[in-house]
């Protein structure tokens, strides 16, 4: 479904609404960089752009409402979505998505895997997946280098974009979903074949 001019004005005001002007400006940023990298690639421009201003919609819910949410959606969390809970706005913000707005399914999955990526991701998904990464107001010296690497070629982009995500989450100790690692053995073999 596409998603008509009524719905991306009422999906901009709520995020308006509920979004800090800090997270907003990165949203706006994703939209951007979302919609550049989807005329280079031949990716839906549209769709690229609803999904960019899509992503971060349920950010602004506190973890145990994004809990909440996730149940009331029918949401199945693996438990390193319980254990380090970075994943779920994105959850959210598809069913989101999908409930209010009317948004097609692959701009929505595209949504639900951003933070993760996924095996057997779609040009869409890595698209907003790169952008999220790589937005101009992004502070680390990488994002650059990202955004460099994405506009020459889309699917090493996207795996040096997820290369960088993997290296900060090793730094800092964190828990490195199982998802994230399923996709860049995907992308890795696609680039491969």
């Amino acid at each position: 479904m596409t998603t008509t001019a009524a719905s991306k004005s009422d999906l901009l005001a709520y995020l308006e609404k509920s979004l800090s002007s800090e997270r907003m400006k990165h949203v706006l940023g994703v939209r951007d960089t979302a919609i550049e990298y989807a005329g280079a690639h031949g990716v839906d421009v549209e769709r690229a752009e609803t999904a960019a201003l899509l992503h971060d919609a349920a950010k602004w819910m506190s973890i145990p409402t994004q809990f909440a949410q996730c149940a009331r959606y029918g949401v199945l969390l693996m438990r390193e979505d319980r254990v380090s809970p970075v994943a779920l706005h994105g959850y959210i913000a598809a069913e989101v998505g999908r409930e209010r707005y009317g948004i097609g399914p692959d701009v929505c999955e595209a949504v639900r895997c951003h933070t993760t990526g996924k095996p057997h991701m779609t040009d869409l998904d890595m698209v907003l997946y790169a952008a999220d990464f790589s937005e101009p107001s992004r502070p680390f010296p990488e994002a650059a280098t990202a955004r460099d690497m994405v506009m020459a070629d889309l699917l090493d982009g996207v795996i040096c974009t997820m290369e960088f995500r993997l290296q900060a989450l090793m730094r800092k100790g964190r828990l490195i979903h199982p998802r994230t690692v399923h996709a860049r053995n995907a992308l890795l073999a696609r680039a491969r074949s």
